[in-house]
């Protein structure tokens, strides 16, 4: 049965993407990792859209609270163009826990296709998945089509090319395999 209280959905969601993915690298995957997985899980409903695409404070609060639990840990590393990346992952205490988190936030069948989508996503980039995030986003925010959601996100996000942003159309062919239905 799912859970009532959005923070334990927020808790069990954010679990759930740890034990799936592993280890995640970077603030901007676990931010889109969380936003599409999300369209499953209904955890979090405060996603705007900023400059690395959707993006949660709410998510980051609850980051925040589960490293303070030492459910996760966040390590930060010094990057070569002087940035810090944060690596994510869950502590041993958050893997024993892991399983009554995950099932106590949500129904067995919405787990097990929140996982799937999660599997399959882990493996692209945190580019990728920006890409990926943001044309979901303008499309449940601004419906219209392909070449309208590329043109628009290109002239957001200068900095990706128009093919690149192509090929993250995919996102909506992986969505509606895992039940998630967007309007075109």
């Amino acid at each position: 049965m799912a859970a009532e209280n959005p923070h334990v959905r927020r808790l069990g969601l954010i679990t759930l993407i740890l034990q799936k993915a592993g280890e995640i690298n970077g603030r901007t995957k676990l931010q889109k990792l969380t936003y599409l997985s999300n369209l499953l899980w209904n955890g979090f409903d405060d996603f705007g859209f900023h400059y690395y695409g959707p993006f949660s404070q709410d998510l980051m609060v609850e980051v925040e609270r589960l490293e303070d639990n030492k459910f996760l840990e966040e390590e930060p590393r010094r990057t070569g163009n002087d940035r810090t990346m944060y690596k994510y992952r869950l502590t041993s205490q958050g893997e024993k826990r892991a399983h009554e988190v995950i099932r106590n936030a949500a129904s067995r069948r919405v787990i097990q296709a929140t996982s799937t989508l999660i599997e399959e996503l882990r493996g692209y980039s945190s580019d990728e998945l920006e890409i990926m995030a943001s044309l979901v986003y303008l499309r449940l925010s601004s419906p219209g089509e392909d070449a309208d959601l590329v043109r628009h996100l290109r002239e957001l996000k200068p900095y990706f090319s128009v093919e690149r942003i192509r090929r993250g159309l995919r996102i909506f062919e992986i969505l509606g395999s895992h039940g998630v239905e967007l309007q075109a």
